[in-house]
């Protein structure tokens, strides 16, 4: 069971380890991909454009509140993630830490 059930937001598929894959502390590399995945297929945001000191940047807008407590987030892996919305409409998110 995962040290941190007590804040009833484990990964259910990790739920049985030590720690989930939300809470573990220092991810490997994989393991912070997989983190990525699951808390954008959990929380499930869409994606915005907006404008930043004359630079086009994308971000997550999240559209009911996210309970991420004691969530151990790590750095960014530079990868893409390839999800499907409700339609079936793919789309792809390339992750970038800056």
């Amino acid at each position: 069971m995962c040290k941190m059930a007590h804040f009833g937001n484990c990964d259910p598929e990790t739920a049985d380890q030590e720690y989930c894959i939300f809470h573990k502390p220092n991810k490997s590399g994989e393991e912070a991909v997989e983190f990525y995945k699951k808390f954008l297929d959990r929380f499930k945001p869409h994606v915005e454009e907006i404008e930043v000191d004359g630079r086009k940047i994308k971000r997550f807008v999240f559209e009911k509140p996210v309970d991420a407590r004691g969530f151990v987030f790590p750095e960014i892996p530079d990868v893409t993630i390839e999800y499907k919305d409700k339609k079936g409409n793919e789309w792809n998110q390339r992750l970038i830490y800056v």
